[in-house]
């Protein structure tokens, strides 16, 4: 008995259409594979991966500590080489942080960018940037005094 349609099963046999189909798609898969490894550009960045990968671990490991919990502390990383930026209430979190992010696998260096604001000035400080950041981008490079003037034209 014929199968209706190649794609059917008959009798508990698969037609030979599909193995074709599949023959087929890894001859496309191998050229597409080859022309990438031709072109330098479309090559990924394995680097870029495993930096990413490293990324999130850090991260992971940082929100599991109750001190780190809903802070938002970001972390960059380039080259296995760790960048820590944010606020923490203090030296000791700041050392901590550090010592979190180097513990993980595969992290050769830990930059520390985390600034110490105690909980006491949290709400002032926070106020600060939120200002900042509502600058135009030349007056927020300019510094402080650029962003009171600009606070005294605009109020």
């Amino acid at each position: 008995m014929a199968c209706p349609s190649p794609y059917d099963l008959c009798e508990g046999r698969v037609s030979t259409m599909r193995p074709i189909q599949n023959f087929i798609g890894l001859i496309l898969a191998a050229l597409l594979l080859a022309g990438a490894a031709g072109d330098p550009s479309s090559r990924p960045d394995l680097n870029r991966s495993a930096d990413d990968w490293l990324t999130v671990k850090v991260q992971t490991a940082l929100y599991q500590d109750l001190r780190f919990m809903g802070r938002r502390l970001t972390v960059d990383t380039a080259q296995g080489v760790v960048t820590l930026r944010g606020k923490v209430d203090s030296d000791a979190d700041k050392l901590a942080a550090a010592a979190i992010a180097l513990s993980i696998d595969g992290v050769k260096e830990v930059r520390s960018d985390l600034t110490v604001v105690p909980p006491e000035q949290r709400a002032q400080v926070e106020a600060t940037d939120e200002k900042i950041s509502r600058l135009p981008q030349g007056q927020a490079q300019a510094g402080p005094a650029a962003a009171r003037r600009a606070d005294r034209c605009a109020g």
